[in-house]
């Protein structure tokens, strides 16, 4: 009994509802497009003039990071993606990623590189892959595209 009247409130809550947000006006019957803005918007192509960074696991698993540090519109970018092959851990990864810093020299340029794409080394080549980019908080210079390195907190990861 007190499972039917409960289906009838809902029912008639429901009818009221759509009833009540249903469009007055002929041009409302359409509802808006909105197309997100995608958080990072800018990629650049892999291309030839990468570094690579890796990490050998414990189960024969492997991850490679790839990047760039590149001026988009006068701002210093730092360019990415990795991919892993073997028994690695999507959990592993991320927390590689969260806790990796690219430096150029002594400048630190970025850490948290978790924004980093992964590619799928079936599909993606050096030809067609995409690295996802963030800007620093540094203005761009030349000198920061050279003596690049990647730094991943150690003692931290154990697979």
């Amino acid at each position: 009994m007190m499972n039917n009247i409960l289906n009838s409130v809902i029912s008639v809550f429901t009818s009221a509802t759509i009833a009540a947000a249903s469009p007055l006006h002929p041009e409302w019957s359409q509802p808006e497009t909105l197309t997100p803005t995608p958080v990072n918007e800018v990629q650049i192509p892999l291309g030839e003039d990468y570094e690579v960074a890796g990490i050998n696991w414990s189960r024969n698993g492997e991850t490679l990071i790839f990047y760039r540090v590149v001026q988009i519109d006068g701002r210093t970018a730092i360019c990415g993606a990795f991919f892993s092959k073997g028994p690695v851990p999507g959990i592993v990864q991320r927390d590689l990623l969260k806790t990796a810093r690219i430096r150029s020299g002594n400048t630190l340029l970025r850490t948290n590189l978790i924004y980093f794409k992964k590619l799928d080394p079936e599909v993606d080549t050096t030809e067609t892959a995409k690295l996802d980019c963030r800007f620093s908080r540094k203005a761009w210079r030349a000198s920061y595209a050279n003596n690049l390195s990647l730094k991943i907190r150690s003692g931290t990861y154990e697979y």
